[in-house]
């Protein structure tokens, strides 16, 4: 019930995330992003202010520029899914079935997806290497056709893949930072899904949203 209220009281998020970004950015602080409040003690707001930007009803913070890890894997799932004969819809579907013997385990992209291991760091660095050289080749192979020989130029040329996060390495660092929160501050996050985990343009990982956040007694 306490996360509940804090969920619709942004002064007790507001005070949350200032204990978070406090605690954890001396730590992390080169790896990871949380927006500070704008309340009474922002450096943003004059000495002599005693009210804080930050109500009950309203939230206001520093603004972080990125883009959401979602956005990243909603185009590779697509990929996944065209790649095994079904559409993203059908491929969402499956992922989010809760009854596991409602799955088609004969679905090729079910046995494949089982049938996957664990993958490194270097495996992931090394695939978007190969994603950055293949969109490289493509926009040289697809500019010479066209400038050169004045013919049309491949279908791959023109579609450039998306190049993939590094999921092992991103995945550490959130576990090491929400590690750092629950066993730190004994606060527990129950909602850091893939649209509050920001990419941003310098590497960093941004992360919002606190309100649903319970205290372990």
């Amino acid at each position: 019930f306490r996360s509940f209220q804090q969920e619709f009281d942004f002064t007790a998020e507001a005070s949350v995330m200032r204990e978070v970004a406090d605690s954890v950015l001396p730590t992390f602080g080169q790896r990871v992003s949380i927006p500070m409040p704008v309340d009474s003690v922002h450096p943003s707001l004059p000495r002599e202010a005693t009210e804080s930007m930050c109500t009950a009803k309203v939230l206001t913070m520093e603004r972080l520029e990125g883009t959401p890890i979602r956005k990243y894997v909603v185009p590779l799932m697509k990929m996944y899914a065209e790649a095994h004969g079904m559409t993203w819809e059908e491929l969402k579907r499956i992922m989010e079935t809760k009854d596991l013997s409602q799955v088609d385990m004969n679905n090729p992209a079910v046995r494949r997806a089982l049938r996957m291991g664990q993958v490194t760091e270097c495996q992931s660095n090394m695939l978007a290497a190969a994603v950055k050289a293949r969109n490289f080749a493509g926009r040289i192979v697809g500019g010479c056709a066209e400038g050169i020989c004045k013919v049309q130029p491949p279908k791959w040329t023109k579609q450039s893949i998306p190049v993939p996060l590094n999921g092992p390495k991103l995945s550490r660092l959130l576990y090491d930072v929400h590690g750092h929160e629950i066993f730190q501050l004994g606060l527990f996050n129950s909602d850091p899904h893939a649209g509050n985990v920001f990419m941003m343009p310098d590497g960093k990982l941004g992360l919002i949203d606190y309100g649903a956040c319970m205290r372990l007694d």
